[in-house]
């Protein structure tokens, strides 16, 4: 399951970095009109227009949205809305028939202790982990292999359970689960592909 999918069955608001795993173009478009200005360059209002069965839709991100444009001052609520209505209005019966059937085995209260990356831990259970191919596919800035403190990291590595390795790749990446390439194609949590990455920080500063 994609993350925002464990946040629906968590209740949880989903947010732009959500949007990633489900549509890039759309993530990086929006992204980029929350860092750059838009006034004068963006012409967009508060609805969306997209194809259903070769026949095209517009609906209102709120009431008589299609006739209040975006601006630098509003652009913030345009996204948050939008990946909203990306991520849940559009799919809302599907989604809320899964959290349904969801609850109906497992009771909201047991589940309402975790966060989405704990819930997907549990769910997926845990993986096999390689430790040869972790290493293999880690890049090192500041430090080489050989230095004793990768030695030591990686030794600790070693003596951790796949429970425990999987905590530990969880918090460096968003996620505990290995990609079906290995560790080569292990993924941040943006969903880019990128290394696990060990780097020397410069803490005289």
């Amino acid at each position: 399951l994609v993350r925002s999918l464990y946040k629906h069955l968590l209740c949880v608001d989903v947010r732009l970095e959500d949007l990633q795993a489900i549509d890039t173009g759309l993530h990086d478009s929006l992204g980029f009109m929350l860092q750059n200005p838009v006034d004068g360059i963006f012409f967009e209002t508060f609805s969306v227009s997209y194809d259903e069965f070769g026949v095209v839709k517009t609906v209102d991100l709120v009431p008589g949205g299609i006739d209040i444009d975006v601006t630098d001052e509003n652009k913030e609520d345009y996204v948050a809305k939008y990946v909203r209505w990306r991520l849940y209005e559009r799919v809302r019966e599907p989604v809320e028939a899964l959290r349904k059937g969801f609850l109906g085995v497992v009771p909201a209260a047991l589940v309402s202790v975790f966060d989405c990356a704990e819930l997907e831990l549990i769910m997926c259970g845990v993986e096999n982990f390689d430790v040869d191919d972790w290493k293999a596919h880690t890049e090192y800035r500041g430090y080489v292999s050989s230095r004793p403190q990768i030695q030591w990291f990686w030794s600790f590595v070693w003596r951790l359970s796949d429970v425990d390795r999987g905590k530990l790749l969880q918090f460096v990446s968003g996620t505990s689960r290995i990609p079906v390439q290995g560790f080569s194609a292990l993924e941040s949590r943006r969903g880019e592909i990128r290394k696990f990455t060990i780097e020397r920080l410069d803490l005289s500063m």
